[in-house]
């Protein structure tokens, strides 16, 4: 019951604050930074991740609706407390209902206050929104996109009319049509665009805390802010760095962080800290090398690696201990050991 489980820890100011801001991202509104940041943190909990792909489904499922109704989420909220409060003191049977009646209200929460009217193409745009896996989705001109997992891709109405334009938060792989008369432009937070007439790529944008990553698998893309360009040709990459506001130097794509989709990592006397970011993310777990580390180097494979099977084969190459928790691997040196 994470759905339950995420809104019965959350104060009503906190549910009100997050319904808004899905509902003005869901509505292709800008929001703040400040609550950008909100989200994201939001976010990062898997309860709160289910969470998000309920709404999805919700979404979905309203798609074809009409009526735009008004959301009153004080009412909703009484109304769960007061299934929440009748039912502290009863049998185990009862509990067992109270928790469905108390995922019902939740939801019920949710949709009054995301309007059960969100259209997904009566209104102005359609949202997909990957939660714990990734999502491929078909664009109407048969271009096609694989979100990696917690990414979010936000397409006009008119996409394929007059213009190809989309916006990503997050990571993804476009394969796009070629399409000469309109170009395929892909708008990410601050400002940075990509625009492409038909190629192959992967793009990596969380928003203007981290960098804006372009890979060019095939073609030509011409990577952008404002009047500051640059154009990637195919198996090369390059970020943006949103607190310096420039482009890095061009460099050969590194296959490893492409992983998420290929599951296949190849080092080859790689960098210790090389290796453990790419396999941080491909694992989403955090991975702590012991002290005076970062002069090593790795060289072996992985194939759709666990996070048991990273801990193993590192383990055993470089002679460490190791202990796994819900969102650590920490390798220690052997006492005695230098």
């Amino acid at each position: 019951m994470a759905f339950f489980n995420c809104f019965i820890h959350t104060t009503q100011k906190r549910v009100k604050d997050i319904i808004n801001i899905i509902h003005n991202k869901l509505n292709n509104k800008a929001i703040p930074h400040a609550d950008e940041e909100r989200f994201v943190a939001w976010l990062s909990s898997v309860e709160n991740r289910e969470a998000f792909d309920s709404y999805k489904k919700l979404w979905e499922l309203t798609g074809t609706l009409k009526t735009t109704l008004k959301p009153n989420v004080n009412s909703q909220w009484e109304r769960f407390k007061s299934i929440r409060g009748k039912s502290k003191n009863s049998n185990t049977k009862i509990r067992k209902l109270y928790k469905t009646i108390s995922a019902v209200a939740a939801v019920a929460v949710i949709m009054f206050a995301i309007g059960v009217v969100i259209n997904n193409f009566s209104g102005t745009s359609k949202t997909y929104i990957s939660d714990n896996s990734t999502l491929k989705v078909q664009l109407p001109d048969n271009s096609l996109v694989l979100l990696n997992k917690n990414s979010t891709l936000n397409i006009s109405k008119k996409f394929n009319n007059k213009t190809r334009t989309v916006k990503l938060t997050g990571e993804a792989l476009f394969k796009v049509e070629k399409n000469k008369d309109i170009p395929f432009i892909i708008e990410t937070e601050g400002g940075v665009n990509v625009k492409v007439l038909g190629t192959k790529f992967n793009l990596r944008a969380y928003g203007i805390t981290s960098n804006v990553e372009l890979k060019v698998l095939s073609g030509i893309v011409l990577f952008e802010k404002g009047s500051n360009n640059i154009t990637v040709n195919k198996g090369m990459e390059v970020n943006y760095n949103h607190k310096t506001n420039s482009f890095s130097e061009l460099k050969e794509v590194d296959n490893n962080l492409l992983a998420w989709q290929t599951k296949q990592f190849e080092f080859n006397n790689t960098p210790i800290d090389e290796v453990i970011v790419s396999l941080e993310r491909f694992i989403n777990k955090k991975i702590e090398l012991p002290a005076n580390t970062l002069d090593l180097r790795y060289t072996g494979t992985f194939d759709d690696p666990s996070d048991k099977e990273i801990a193993d084969v590192l383990a055993l190459s470089m002679g460490w201990d190791y202990k796994i928790s819900k969102g650590a691997i920490k390798f220690t040196t052997p006492k005695g050991k230098k």
